[in-house]
């Protein structure tokens, strides 16, 4: 079941993007391919996106590994597939 998504969490989120991707994605298609990253982790791991949205200030060390991890893998492959 997906979480509900919320930009207060997206914003959030948006630590975990690897400032090399972030470079190499074009700047017209940066929002479109965060958010979809972002609503990805929220229907495929909807614990994950939760105890990130439940987290006040500091995420827990554990979920960040979790978190960075999936959209690592995410941008790695949109990279790949887009030849960025």
């Amino acid at each position: 079941m997906a979480s509900r998504m919320t930009k207060e969490t997206n914003k959030k989120l948006m630590e975990f993007i690897d400032p090399e991707y972030w470079k190499r994605i074009p700047f017209f298609i940066r929002s479109h391919a965060t958010s979809k990253t972002f609503e990805k982790l929220a229907n495929e791991h909807p614990d994950l996106y939760d105890a990130v949205a439940n987290s006040s200030d500091d995420v827990p060390e554990d979920i960040k590994g979790k978190v960075r991890d999936f959209i690592d893998t995410v941008f790695q492959e949109k990279m790949k597939k887009h030849n960025l």
